[in-house]
């Protein structure tokens, strides 16, 4: 019984270290998030997340490692076929990766998109909204549609800060 409790004491401890790290790493995303908008969008901070997200799971899955090593490529003589237990992750792992280039080029397609709309109407002299600020009305219009209500934003369209 003290075994028990002290294992269960050691999870909750876990678990509270861990709510604290989740609580720093959104704040953290939130002052970058808000000091991006203040500044006018000057980098696509989506993009460059997800970007070191990824390599960041690529380099923390052993699994993954082995997908680059010479014995996960070897083929068997007499049928012609891979006797790799790894070469279906390996096709899986390389189709996932394509789709989340495909979707981090429609990210910053987005991104350079919404920048030259702003340089264009900072030519004839109107105002328009950065990507940031599109994100933002974008979340708050998602947060309405499926969970049923509005967030309010003030009177410069924040709605987080």
């Amino acid at each position: 019984l003290l075994l028990f409790l002290l294992l269960l004491l050691l999870l909750l401890y876990g678990w509270l270290e861990i709510i604290h790290q989740l609580i720093l790493l959104g704040r953290n995303m939130n002052i970058v998030r808000s000091c991006n908008k203040a500044m006018g969008s000057p980098v696509n901070r989506v993009a460059i997340m997800a970007y070191y997200a990824n390599r960041g799971t690529y380099s923390l899955n052993p699994l993954l490692h082995h997908l680059n090593s010479p014995a996960s490529t070897h083929i068997s003589e007499h049928n012609h076929q891979v006797n790799d237990p790894w070469h279906q992750i390996k096709w899986k792992a390389a189709y996932t990766e394509v789709l989340f280039r495909a979707q981090l080029f429609f990210i910053k397609c987005a991104y350079y998109s919404t920048k030259v709309w702003q340089m264009l109407n900072s030519l004839f002299g109107h105002k328009s909204k950065n990507f940031e600020e599109l994100l933002e009305e974008g979340i708050a219009n998602t947060i309405e549609a499926k969970l049923g209500f509005r967030i309010n934003l003030d009177e410069n369209g924040n709605a987080f800060g």
